[in-house]
């Protein structure tokens, strides 16, 4: 079973299984083989979200570090920093740390950012580097949703509208 769940297939419902299993070892196993795969977008199941959430100190490093190594813009950060968003609240991950680590994507910190969004705001230079950056495909799909939770978005796209300096 360990190997079939740590083989980089998409046509598995991997983190489903690994809910129900709930074997650490398993899960931290079959984790480690998905995030060396070339693509992560199995990382949208909600399943995944589950899963990080119950063993956030092991695997937020981890994916964190990916994003570190992938290329600017790449799908695969976006791809985590879903993911984050959708942690959003979670009080085991430390949110400020990931918000103020130049070292990671943009799309990253952001996503952390939105985190605390509604009480602190966010920064809207970050968001519009994000934004130019992640380009090449979408950004992932609430993130417009997230956006408009943030005090002040409406005065921001605004002045992007207004800007012929605006490349966002």
């Amino acid at each position: 079973l360990r190997e079939w769940l740590c083989e980089p297939t998409h046509d598995i419902e991997r983190a489903a299984i690994l809910t129900k299993i709930a074997d650490p070892v398993l899960v931290r196993a079959a984790f480690d083989a998905t995030l060396d795969g070339d693509d992560l977008r199995e990382y949208w199941d909600r399943d995944w979200q589950t899963l990080v959430r119950a063993h956030s100190s092991y695997m937020i490093p981890r994916l964190l570090q990916r994003t570190r190594d992938e290329a600017v813009g790449s799908l695969n950060s976006s791809v985590i920093a879903k993911l984050l968003y959708e942690l959003r609240g979670e009080p085991g991950i430390h949110w400020p740390e990931i918000e103020k680590d130049e070292t990671l994507p943009s799309i990253v910190r952001i996503a952390a950012q939105f985190n605390s969004a509604v009480v602190g705001g966010i920064d809207f230079a970050l968001l519009d580097q994000a934004a130019r950056e992640n380009s090449r495909h979408a950004l992932w799909t609430n993130f417009v949703e997230a956006m408009v939770t943030v005090p002040a978005w409406e005065d921001h796209v605004q002045r992007i509208c207004r800007s012929r300096d605006s490349n966002v």
